[in-house]
Parts: structure tokens; C-alpha cells; sequence
């Protein structure tokens, strides 16, 4: 199944000072304290805060706190307001096409060959300069990872074995043309909705399944009973 990819998108915010001030970064993501990106964003707090001797402090804000959406979170990072932003290929492949091959489906077939693609200093260096160039004014593409595992379909409806079984479900992608297009291909009804809207949308019939990692998955059957 397809790979998700996490991207921490970083907007330099070092204020000038003769004195060793302390800094603040804003570090946001949509997804909340039960979602796994959480615990990532708490070890960069605690790696940040450290190393720096605590002259820089991280302050997280999650589950919507400051903006709702991939959208409205990469335009808070673009005007400033916010420092880094946790997010997933597909939304800022809205403001830089080129970000969409990370979300082209079954490319990658296993673990130790998505690891060594993203850890190719060529690409990389290729995806972080294109992205500083076109995209977003002052925005940094830090790192690609992996840490939702494989795509996987789940629905309230009935198993999904093969493509066609995913024909007539309504089905819950992020707010990305590309992932829309898939669940389109395999005959479904794609339902872009952001992450806060996921379980009440799950829960109402809006949507009917999502594609997303089993961790997530698992979180959406917990939320939506």
C-alpha cells in the first residue's frame, strides 16, 4: 500500500541580538495529542530545548489550535505567524506539484526502499531547493519521514479486498487532488475532509471509510465507536 510522508515544513526565525536572548518556536499540526506525529513533534521539542541550552524553547500547539487545515496552517507559516508545520505530502503538493510524487500510489513496496529514497542526498537536496524556490516565500522543506506506516482502507460498510470493492464508498481523503483522483480511478466517492473533521465525519455518514495508516485508522475506529 502507498507510504504516508510526514513533512516539517521550517520558517528561519532567529531574532538578532547581541545578548544570548531566548527564541520561540511555533510548532503546529493539525492532528492531536493521540495521533503518533505527536510524539515526534515531542522528541524535536526535547532535542531542540536541549541542545540549545534552553535558549530556544518549542511550544507545540495541536488538534487545531491555531489553524484547522493544511491550507490555512502552510499560509500561518508563510506569513510568519507560525514556525514549523507537521504535515503530510499532499497539502503543500497544493502550493508545489512536485511534492505530489511522494503521494503517488504503490511506487514504493516496502520499508527499506521508502527509507533509502528519502535518505538519498541527491533527491533531497533536489526536493528541499525546488521547494525553497517556488513554493512558499521563506518556507523550508525539512524532512521526509515515515511515521504512519502503509495506506490502508477502512470503511463501515464492507471489507475491501480488492480495487473494485472500494466502488460507491464514500471515502475520506485529505484536501489533495491526487489523492482524490485514486479513490475516483477505483470507482469511489472521495470526501476531502481535514483531520479535526474526521471522526464527527465518520460518525454522521459524511464519510464512510478513510485511507489512511493503520494508526490512524485505529484512532478514527476508537473515535467513531
Amino acid at each position: 500500500m502507498k507510504k504516508i510522508f510526514i513533512l516539517a515544513l521550517f520558517m528561519c526565525f532567529m531574532a538578532a541580538s547581541a545578548h544570548a536572548a531566548k527564541h520561540t518556536l511555533i510548532y503546529s499540526a493539525v492532528t492531536g495529542k493521540d495521533n503518533y506525529n505527536y510524539k515526534g513533534m515531542t522528541a524535536f521539542k526535547s532535542y531542540v530545548e536541549n541542545a540549545s541550552n534552553g535558549e530556544i524553547e518549542v511550544k507545540m500547539f495541536v488538534g487545531g489550535q491555531l489553524c484547522s487545515s493544511g491550507r490555512e496552517c502552510l499560509e500561518l507559516l508563510q506569513e510568519g505567524s507560525i514556525d514549523i508545520f507537521q504535515t503530510n505530502a499532499g497539502e503543500p503538493a497544493n502550493f508545489w506539484s512536485p511534492l505530489n510524487v511522494l503521494d503517488l500510489p504503490y511506487k514504493l513496496p516496502n520499508d527499506p526502499v521508502a527509507e533509502c529514497v528519502f535518505n538519498d542526498h541527491e533527491f533531497m537536496s533536489e526536493m528541499r531547493h525546488g521547494f525553497l524556490k517556488d513554493a512558499l516565500t521563506n518556507a523550508r522543506l525539512m524532512v521526509i519521514s515515515n511515521s504512519g506506516g502503509w495506506r490502508n482502507f477502512a470503511n463501515t460498510k464492507r471489507p475491501i479486498k480488492t480495487p473494485a470493492d472500494v466502488a460507491g464508498l464514500k471515502i475520506r481523503t485529505i484536501p489533495a487532488e491526487l489523492q482524490q483522483e485514486l479513490v475516483k480511478i477505483m470507482g469511489g466517492s472521495p470526501t476531502p475532509v481535514s483531520w479535526p473533521e474526521v471522526y464527527t465525519s465518520l460518525g454522521s455518514g459524511v464519510a464512510e471509510g478513510t485511507k489512511n495508516g493503520i494508526t490512524a485508522i485505529q484512532l478514527d475506529i476508537k473515535a467513531s465507536g
